[in-house]
């Protein structure tokens, strides 16, 4: 399945993807910021590229499903 992952920096959706892509997902994450530890590390082992988020980059991905972070306002 593939699965964007928005406001996948923060501690919680970056152990989120992480679980993820174990199980065997393709994902992509987007968010506000530069991620940073202890979120940075989780990302960087799992090989997750976080983008800036754009409408376009969930778009362009044509993912499966969408799972939005809570600290992500409308």
């Amino acid at each position: 399945m593939k699965i964007h992952v928005v406001g996948a920096g923060g501690i919680a959706m970056s152990g989120v993807a992480g679980l993820l892509k174990e199980i065997g997902h393709t994902l992509q994450g987007s968010d506000k910021g530069t991620p940073y530890p202890p979120a940075s590390f989780v990302l960087k082992r799992t090989n997750l590229e976080i983008k800036p988020f754009s409408e376009e980059n969930i778009k362009s991905f044509s993912p499966d499903a969408v799972i939005v972070g809570n600290s992500i306002k409308a």
